[in-house]
């Protein structure tokens, strides 16, 4: 009676342990958990700022053009697209929040994969494709008026 009533309790510690282990390995989840969302609040989010222009060619207004500025610090890049007049207005998350405050590295190409639109894009020479080899950096401030004029030639 003794052993039967000795195996029930150690079996009853037994449980008692593996339940206090479970606790204390979801606490330290939880803690986890919580510490990797301290830092991501909307007071850490990059500070933007609003950012459009235009892209002409030679003097001409570029349609269907693909930009990308490149932050050249911390921050999300930012992407845009010109319209008939050659005209853009920059995003990162939603249409129109701006692009990240701070300088830039920009970029041309087509606005859409596979896009061939002869009158604008296969105009565009291949060194505005890349940030290293474009030589063009816009500096988007904050709470100013970030209007750009990119003007490129061949």
């Amino acid at each position: 009676m003794c052993t039967a009533s000795g195996n029930r309790t150690s079996s009853h510690v037994s449980q008692l342990l593996m339940d206090s282990r479970m606790k204390n390995g979801i606490r330290v989840i939880c803690l986890c958990l919580a510490i990797g969302f301290v830092g991501c609040g909307p007071n850490d989010a990059p500070r933007l700022a609003k950012a459009k222009g235009v892209v002409t060619l030679n003097g001409k207004p570029l349609s269907n053009v693909g930009i990308t500025f490149f932050p050249t610090g911390a921050g999300p890049m930012a992407i845009g697209k010109t319209n008939d007049k050659g005209e853009f207005v920059m995003m990162t998350t939603k249409p129109g929040d701006g692009a990240c405050v701070g300088t830039h590295q920009v970029t041309l190409g087509a606005a859409e994969e596979g896009s061939s639109e002869f009158s604008s894009v296969s105009q565009i020479p291949k060194k505005y494709e890349l940030p290293t080899t474009s030589g063009l950096t816009v500096d988007v401030k904050d709470g100013e008026l970030n209007d750009f004029k990119l003007e490129i030639s061949k």
